[in-house]
């Protein structure tokens, strides 16, 4: 496979001093870009070293069997170990700051206590239950629980409503309940 820089690459990967400083001079943008573009807060000298130590381990790294290019594989080697570094020393930010919206209110203060939140997780997975085990009811057991727990009907309304006696009602509300439980059991 023919690339672009193949002869300092086997150079400098059989030890060749000047064919790692010449394949370095001529990867130097290639470092500063990836330094510029990640490296926001730390010293620019510093990650310049480090991509320059990246290119070094990239090219005794490099498999040419694997038919990827050289420039790729060692853009990517550059730009993921300087990524990583600026990921590693950026300073952490504090929400015990001033916020913009109010005098005196600090970010902690507006971002919503974790409790409630979870108590809502919680409340919207048992609804979630809830409906999938009352879709699994037969459709004459489902319209019971609706009218007698959500529409808050009497069992003698329920009784008129579906033309049946009262103690029907309160059969097919028990054998109901009966088949919730076991499903939200499970």
């Amino acid at each position: 496979m023919d690339y672009k820089f193949k002869a300092l690459v086997i150079g400098a990967k059989s030890g060749s001093e000047e064919a790692r400083l010449q394949l370095l001079q001529r990867l130097k943008p290639l470092m500063l870009s990836a330094v510029n573009r990640c490296g926001l807060s730390l010293d620019r000298e510093d990650l310049l070293q480090e991509a320059a130590l990246a290119v070094l381990e990239g090219i005794q790294e490099y498999d040419e069997a694997r038919q990827v290019p050289f420039l790729l594989y060692i853009k990517q080697k550059v730009y993921f170990h300087v990524f990583n570094l600026a990921r590693k020393y950026r300073p952490a930010e504090s929400l015990n700051v001033p916020s913009d919206s109010d005098e005196g209110t600090e970010y902690m203060d507006l971002v919503a206590d974790g409790s409630d939140l979870a108590e809502e997780y919680l409340a919207k997975e048992q609804s979630a239950a809830l409906r999938e085990a009352l879709r699994s009811l037969e459709p004459r057991q489902r319209r019971v629980i609706e009218l007698y727990y959500f529409q808050r009907k009497t069992m003698k309304q329920i009784a008129g409503a579906l033309n049946v006696s009262t103690k029907t009602v309160q059969r097919i509300r028990k054998r109901a309940l009966e088949i919730l439980s076991g499903l939200l059991d499970q």
